[in-house]
């Protein structure tokens, strides 16, 4: 009995424990990131684990990583919006409003000069997987980067709309076969959020609000800084520790 009684509060003090084990854990994994960060760098996560969420918070000061108390707070969390992107072109097709065989010339307002090459098109699942071989940064995006070049320095993305996309595949001649390489592309989802709103007739940020955040609970998930987030926005910083701005990318969804 005495045995069993030991054991079970082993038992208790090992499980009161978890919490200090868990963060210390995280604090190695994110420690090893943060490595050579400046001042006053915050990292926030939540980890899920058998329905119970634990969250955890550090903040690099001076040189050393240090466990803080988490907040409600907004992160800009820039490419990441790609993967409601993906989400939502594939809610879509379970809808029948959207495929990922569709080729991106049904969903263009104009004919490309070639849009096949021995057989085979850009499709929809070549822009969600990177392998479209459309370029990052085709000439038709040279005007609003310059003008955000002397305008916005620090908002790069600021000019670039729809009709800079258009342009540039609307004399875009397809001469290879998509899906044999892969290369990182912006505006090859800029194309997929344009996609998801000609499909259905309604504003991509309606699509992700319906089909993603209510469903999932995310109440907290925004996407522009106004009157009601601002003040739980984080202040950005850049390598040099220098306050940075939210960036404006409105075509890249």
């Amino acid at each position: 009995m005495k045995t069993k009684l030991l054991f079970i509060v082993i038992l208790i003090n090992l499980w009161s424990l978890y919490p200090a084990l868990c963060q210390n854990t995280h604090q190695t994994l994110v420690e090893n990131h943060l490595a050579g960060m400046p001042d006053q760098t915050i990292v926030q996560m939540a980890v899920l684990d058998h329905g119970t969420w634990d969250k955890f918070a550090f903040e690099v000061q001076h040189g050393t990583i240090k466990s803080i108390p988490c907040k409600d707070q907004l992160f800009e969390i820039g490419s990441i919006t790609k993967v409601f992107t993906a989400s939502l072109v594939m809610k879509l097709s379970e809808k029948g409003k959207i495929s990922p065989e569709d080729p991106i010339q049904k969903f263009l307002p104009f004919p490309m000069k070639k849009d096949s090459f021995q057989g085979h098109t850009i499709q929809v699942k070549h822009l969600l997987t990177h392998t479209s071989g459309l370029s990052n940064g085709p000439s038709s995006f040279t005007l609003p980067y310059l003008k955000a070049r002397i305008f916005a320095p620090k908002n790069p993305n600021k000019y670039f709309k729809t009709r800079h996309m258009y342009k540039y595949l609307k004399d875009f001649e397809l001469d290879y076969s998509p899906g044999n390489s892969w290369a990182y592309n912006n505006l090859g989802y800029g194309l997929l959020g344009t996609f998801c709103e000609t499909s259905t007739g309604r504003s991509w940020e309606n699509l992700i609000q319906e089909n993603i955040f209510e469903p999932l609970g995310m109440k907290e998930s925004w996407f522009e800084i106004n009157h009601q987030n601002s003040s739980k926005l984080i202040q950005g910083t850049t390598e040099k520790g220098k306050p940075s701005k939210p960036w404006d990318m409105d075509f890249i969804n």
